[in-house]
């Protein structure tokens, strides 16, 4: 998998985790975040550690894995806003914008 496939497909299920959190479909919302947790495993293995997407793509590890001990909780998670903001900052870096 590409670095660009796996932050594509980690937006798509931070997405999904934020519609479904917002509605309150935890289950739905807590597998999202389980799926965008792969996502951005595969994603930090592709991206260097010397590379300045590293510490981004790191935090928004930390915010996803966050959001889904909340969500597994039964909480509303936060910083949901800043992970989005983030997925989209990673996907213009690679995409070259």
């Amino acid at each position: 998998m590409s670095q660009q496939s796996s932050a594509d497909s980690a937006h798509l299920c931070i997405a999904f985790m934020v519609a479904h959190a917002r509605t309150r479909d935890i289950a739905e919302a807590k597998d999202a975040a389980d799926h965008a947790m792969r996502h951005l495993a595969q994603l930090a293995k592709e991206i260097p550690h010397t590379s300045p997407l590293s510490p981004e793509v790191g935090r928004l590890r930390t915010i996803t894995y966050d959001a889904r001990q909340k969500l597994a909780r039964r909480q509303t998670p936060e910083n949901m806003e800043e992970g989005i903001a983030l997925i989209l900052k990673i996907k213009e870096s690679l995409e070259g914008k």
